[in-house]
């Protein structure tokens, strides 16, 4: 998320980028931030279900 306010220059952070290459590159950050939250809840709810299911 910290790549995405970079891309979005916000609280002084910048990435050098303009244009299309920092929307590109907020987009792109702010998609992989998505997958890992995503997968994060995946494993929590597989250990839950193991624990629950006694393996």
């Amino acid at each position: 998320m910290m790549i995405s306010t970079a891309a979005e220059e916000h609280l002084g952070l910048t990435t050098g980028l303009t244009g299309a290459a920092a929307q590109n590159l907020e987009e792109l950050s702010e998609l992989a931030a998505y997958i890992f939250l995503l997968t994060g809840q995946l494993r929590i709810r597989y250990h839950q279900s193991a624990l629950m299911s006694g393996n």
